[in-house]
């Protein structure tokens, strides 16, 4: 009778854990699903609040979104873009807002390009063509279009399997029209690198072999100050 008493106890002790342990792990399940909640929320905030300073052209919640800003900052008004296909077809147009921002909402899944096509008197016109890709994955793009210049860079690690650099491989670095862009050769210490690109996409493409080892997207308007805005590092494991 003794013992039945404390198998009792051991048995209503082992379930009160029990029940805490599944209490604990409800109560950090609700908090995660509640800060989930509150990102979507912002992220949805800010998404329909771009969607709703964009030209409608279609029926897609898909859009291109801008911010267009001087040398020092001041948002450009009436700054006109236009939006083609990746066959050059003209698409849409829109001008940006007081804010200076704009864009395209109705837009399919696609590659497209933006380029900037007038601007008021005492601006500078932007001659970079923006390529931007439209998915379901990444249903919208957002640019912020500076005049202030950055340098841009990307650089390439090379190394063995055994961690050592590899020394005079050439790489190609092409855009999405397949135009040769610049060819680089990785030095003593595996390294290759290029400065100074325009916004777009870009891919690596080995010259010996013409394999495609990598695919970046460089971003001159990128808040980031440093002036590496892409570095890969390869494994190089052929003899």
């Amino acid at each position: 009778e003794e013992f039945m008493k404390k198998l009792i106890k051991l048995i209503i002790y082992l379930i009160s854990i029990l029940i805490l342990v599944v209490l604990s792990i409800l109560i950090v399940r609700e908090y995660k699903l509640y800060e989930l909640s509150k990102q979507i929320q912002s992220m949805s905030s800010s998404y329909n609040a771009k969607q709703k300073e964009c030209e409608i052209i279609g029926n897609t919640t898909n859009y291109i979104y801008i911010e267009r800003y001087d040398d020092k900052g001041n948002a450009i008004k009436n700054s006109k873009w236009e939006v083609t296909s990746q066959n050059g077809s003209f698409l849409g147009e829109f001008k940006t807002n007081e804010k200076g921002s704009g864009g395209l909402l109705g837009l399919d899944y696609g590659i497209y390009y933006l380029k900037e096509k007038e601007v008021p008197e005492g601006y500078s016109l932007d001659d970079s063509r923006y390529l931007f890709v439209i998915s379901k994955a990444d249903p919208s793009f957002s640019y912020i279009v500076s005049d202030q210049e950055k340098e841009m860079m990307f650089i390439l690690s090379l190394k063995d399997s055994n961690g050592n650099p590899v020394n005079g491989i050439k790489y190609d670095i092409r855009d999405f029209q397949d135009e040769l862009i610049l060819t680089i050769t990785t030095n003593k210490k595996g390294l290759a690198g290029v400065g100074n690109l325009q916004s777009g996409y870009y891919y690596i493409q080995e010259v010996e072999t013409g394999e495609r080892v990598h695919e970046f997207v460089i971003d001159e308007n990128s808040e980031d100050k440093e002036q590496i805005l892409e570095r890969v590092d390869l494994i190089y494991d052929r003899k």
